[in-house]
């Protein structure tokens, strides 16, 4: 046969990449499932942002609550509501600062979050090219040892024949 030594390779080039495609296929999935921890993760730091932010919102809320407070207090001569508002209004403005660097840092986090994801995405969509890439290339060989089997086939009907004529024989269709 013309494509003995080829066919060998060829079968073991197909076994190779049909590994490769099973590990390809591990790897996928292994992918995939770090994108989906990715973007719970995304979720989880959004979630503790807004609440920071809640935080935050509230704690404006009651100083300017503790303002009008004490502005009550002072109009209705409340010396004891008044001192009480000013203690909490300085509590709370205190606190606000705590409150806007836990948000800086559940910014941060965030952003932190949503880089590891998209490098996730970047190296799902890597996989996905390169399970493409290797599906094609498995396409060509096999196609290629299709068509050397049709080589073969007809490489020794030639024989055959070029045999059968040296022998003297007719073919069927030379007689007719």
């Amino acid at each position: 046969m013309l494509h003995d030594g080829g066919e060998r390779c060829g079968l073991a080039g197909v076994d190779a990449v049909s590994e490769q495609m099973r590990q390809l296929a591990r790897l996928k999935k292994l992918r995939a499932a770090r994108e989906r921890l990715g973007e719970a993760s995304v979720a989880v730091e959004a979630g503790k942002l807004r609440q920071a932010e809640e935080r935050l919102l509230a704690a404006k809320d009651a100083e300017v609550a503790g303002a009008r407070e004490s502005q009550r207090a002072i109009e209705a001569g409340e010396r004891p509501a008044w001192t009480l508002s000013l203690a909490l209004r300085e509590a709370e403005a205190m606190r606000r600062p705590l409150l806007e660097a836990a948000c800086r840092e559940r910014e941060i986090a965030l952003v932190a979050a949503q880089r590891i994801l998209r490098v996730c995405r970047v190296e799902t969509e890597q996989a996905s090219v390169l399970e493409r890439d290797l599906r094609e290339t498995l396409d060509v060989e096999q196609e290629r040892r299709a068509q050397a089997e049709s080589d073969d086939r007809f490489a020794a009907r030639a024989r055959w024949r070029a045999g059968l004529k040296t022998n003297g024989v007719k073919l069927l269709t030379e007689m007719a």
